[in-house]
This record gives structure tokens, sequence and C-alpha cells, in this order.
């Protein structure tokens, strides 16, 4: 195997293994809703939806910061790496905000979408809870662009699996 190629290998394998992690929390959180029936099922996935799409938009516009950084990296300018960092800090707070007002009024918009409305307040429960999980979702997002910018994206790994395991546990 060439250099590049070991180097495409070891930069990926990381990162395709977060991503399944990630995806498999979605998975046990749709069988552990299951037990609990159609209705629960139904809100719990309409809810983890509305979330799922404020924190993919997140992820979008927070990942550019991994480009910044790691082109500042390559330019060796430290301050500019903390300019990033810095930028991406403020973008969490205004993510979390904005998206935070979004999932506020989100059974009022499910609603006018014909939702049915003991599925919509499943899901506002649902919601009203997962919430807070997109200030240390976006956070985690932010560091794990800041290591990916320097260029080490195994330490993010270990973490990944273990929040793994431990939405199975819950």
């Amino acid at each position: 195997m060439s250099s590049v190629s070991r180097d495409l290998f070891d930069l990926s394998v990381p990162m395709v293994v977060g991503q399944l992690a990630f995806a498999s929390m979605s998975f046990i959180d749709t069988l552990l809703l299951g037990h609990l029936g159609v209705e629960a099922i139904a809100g719990g996935g309409l809810g983890s939806v509305v979330y799922q799409f404020c924190y993919v938009v997140g992820i979008g516009v927070l990942i550019a910061t991994a480009n910044l950084i790691a082109f500042a990296k390559g330019e060796a300018k430290t301050e500019a790496i903390q300019e990033a960092l810095l930028s991406g800090v403020v973008v969490v707070l205004l993510l979390f905000v904005s998206f935070g007002v979004l999932i506020w009024f989100s059974p009022g918009i499910l609603l006018a979408m014909d939702q049915p409305e003991a599925v919509v307040a499943i899901s506002e429960r649902y919601l009203s809870v997962v919430v807070w999980a997109l200030l240390p979702g976006f956070a985690f997002i932010l560091i794990r662009s800041l290591i990916l910018g320097i260029g080490n994206p195994a330490l993010i790994l270990p973490i990944s699996v273990l929040a793994t395991i431990q939405s199975a546990t819950f």
C-alpha cells in the first residue's frame, strides 16, 4: 500500500467508525421505543426527525471549522486556529438558540402539517428532553472539527464508541 493510501486509510477509518457509531444510536433508540407501542414509536420517530434535522444542519455548519483549522495548521498560524475555534464557539451558541426556538415551536408546526395530536404530544415530550442535547452535541462536533483540523481523528473514535455503548445500556 502506498504512503498516500495508508495515510488516507488511517484518516478515514476512525471517521467511518465514528459515523457508524452515531447511526447506531438512532437504531438503538428505535428499538427501545418499539417496546412502548405504536404511538410511542411514531411520536419518538417524529421528534427524532425534528431533532436530527437540527443536528445535521448544525453539523454541516460546524464542519467548516475543521477546514479553517486545517488551513491554519498547514500555514502554521496558531492565532488563526484560535480564531476559528472561537468563531466555532459563537456559532455553537447561535445554533443552539436558533434550533432551540425551532424545536420549541415544532408542535404547532407539526400540527399544522396534519400530524395526529397524540403523536405530536409524544414528540413534544421527547423534544423537550433532547433539545438540551443540542448544546453538548454541537460542542462535540466543534471539538471533533478541531481534532480533524489538526489531523488526528483517531482521538474521537473512543468517545464515539463509548457514547454508542452508553446509549445501548441506558
